[in-house]
């Protein structure tokens, strides 16, 4: 059980998944927020630099190709944009971390070039915004850390309607263990990383580190969990019985709903940053939150992997889930349908390993394997390929879902020059736009963000063809 405590502080500064690489090479401080919003429009073609691409045939699925085109690059005006989100076909939203912070929206129906709105960050606070989750069509979720809050913002109307302040303490009762084996009772939460909306509640994670760098420490991780209430224009956010859980494993880093009963919780683990690497220092897993128990029921065991940091790509039907790591170029794949119907009567946390399909001991190995980051792995909504980005190498990598495990392509798809390289560095986040194309829309599908000198949205048109 956890408790709301009265008082208590932690200092720390922040950082999470693609920003904590653009801190590393950049040395960031905190960004300020300005009031009022701006409409910008952006030089950049949706159409494509080249018509002259290669059919890849998919390495397992019979008739089913991709011929991938890459368009020019949207200079976004901002380094190291940290996530990007499209809950409909016709406008995606990109948050901001470094100057100027805020939340960028592209109108992706408009043909030749993006008109956008920017829409600057509330001035009071001094966080740095690390995610946005959309929950429906009109209300994103951008969380904060260094001044760790959530922020909710109306896509219907352009105007944040809430700030969530997260760092009231908490008790731990009884006291969970933190990396270095002592008795944790009472933590301030800290480095917020990943949210979700399900059914009038709000579920917050927080990761709780102590130290970062070649000595690393965590709190145990937790899940704060509020009752939302519309009032008027705005929310009241009132924290719920139990207000948190300890996750099972340390560092958790993001949070996806996988249906109204269960949330699927990342534990990254704790990470060292040795020699300009992330290495593993604690193991990874994916714990199965109980929305209806409000605790952690079940945990898929992923091994010393660094599961990383954005929400699990998720099969249309629902029955497979894919996370990229933060230390490898690996994959890693867990089976969504040995999750029974429900866990009453139960107590504990249950092994779910039998689910587990790829996990570090047997990854799913991308351009050869080894050290790497690999920023984010989508699925297209035909559920048929799914893609991932390679921050060092530059490139995207499409995987074959239909085998189990599921199967990389052997080309892969250039992004930008490999790192270290002049001009921008390294693909991250990616998101695919809803619907199928041409039916739904027409124009590129998937969209990727790349970090320096300064931010791009790269359009893709994957052209994937067959059943």
């Amino acid at each position: 059980m956890i408790h709301r405590a009265r008082d208590g502080n932690l200092s720390r500064t922040s950082r999470r998944g693609w920003g904590f690489v653009a801190l590393l090479l950049l040395g960031w401080g905190l960004p300020i927020g300005c009031g009022g919003g701006v409409v910008i429009v952006i030089e950049g073609e949706l159409t494509p630099e080249s018509s002259e691409t290669t059919t890849m045939p998919a390495p397992f699925s019979e008739g089913v190709t991709i011929r991938p085109v890459v368009g020019s690059g949207v200079p976004i005006g901002s380094a190291f944009p940290p996530d990007i989100v499209i809950p409909s076909n016709d406008r995606a939203w990109i948050v901001t971390s470094s100057p100027p912070a805020g939340l960028l929206r592209f109108d992706l129906d408009e043909e030749g070039t993006f008109p956008s709105r920017f829409f600057p960050f509330p001035p009071e606070g001094s966080g740095i915004a690390d995610g946005i989750a959309p929950a429906g069509e009109d209300l994103l979720l951008v969380t904060m850390s260094g001044h760790d809050a959530l922020l909710l913002f109306d896509a219907s109307r352009g105007v944040f309607t809430a700030t969530l302040d997260l760092e009231a303490p908490i008790e731990i009762s009884p006291p969970a263990p933190d990396s270095e084996g002592r008795l944790v009772s009472e933590l301030e939460p800290s480095f917020t990383a990943g949210a979700a909306f399900v059914d009038g509640f709000l579920y917050v994670v927080t990761s709780n580190l102590v130290r970062t760098g070649t000595d690393p420490a965590a709190n145990p991780g937790t899940v704060l969990i509020f009752e939302t209430k519309r009032e008027g224009n705005g929310w009241r956010f009132v924290p719920a019985s139990p207000p948190a859980v300890v996750t099972s494993g340390f560092n958790p880093t993001e949070i996806t709903p996988l249906s109204a009963e269960f949330l699927l919780v990342t534990n990254t683990g704790l990470l060292a940053i040795e020699g300009g690497e992330s290495v593993a220092l604690s193991p990874g897993s994916v714990d199965l939150l109980s929305t209806r128990q409000r605790r952690i029921v079940a945990n898929f065991p992923l091994g010393m992997g660094a599961p990383g940091f954005q929400p699990i790509a998720i099969t249309p039907d629902r029955c497979f889930g894919f996370l990229a790591s933060a230390a490898y170029r690996e994959v890693y794949q867990i089976d969504l349908s040995v999750i029974p119907d429900d866990f009453e009567g139960e107590g504990g946390v249950r092994s779910l390993a039998e689910g587990v399909v790829a996990d570090h001991t047997h990854p799913i190995r991308i351009g050869g394997g080894g050290k790497g980051f690999l920023p984010q792995i989508a699925i297209e909504p035909g559920g048929r390929i799914a893609f991932v980005t390679d921050f060092e190498g530059g490139t995207l990598h499409p995987l074959d879902v239909g085998s189990i495990p599921a199967r990389p392509f052997p080309q892969a798809i250039r992004i930008t020059d490999p790192v270290p390289a002049a001009g921008e560095i390294g693909p991250g986040p990616l998101a695919f736009r809803p619907g199928i194309p041409p039916r739904d829309f027409t124009g590129p599908d998937l969209f990727v963000l790349t970090g320096f000198p300064t931010g791009f949205l790269v359009p893709v048109a994957t052209n994937i063809e067959g059943p």
